[in-house]
């Protein structure tokens, strides 16, 4: 996750195929998200049809 990046909702992006699990990337799920000294817990808002 890079917290800089954002769409067009200005919401931060990432790839869901970046995930452990990426099954459980799902609209409402908790994640820790982030790497090193820029982690946090996020919820996952949409996920788009190409994942």
């Amino acid at each position: 996750m890079d917290w800089n990046t954002q769409d067009d909702t200005g919401l931060p992006w990432t790839f869901r195929d970046d995930a452990v699990d990426p099954s459980r990337i799902v609209p409402g799920a908790f994640v820790v998200a982030g790497r090193r000294s820029a982690i946090a817990v996020a919820e996952v808002v949409d996920v788009g049809d190409d994942g």
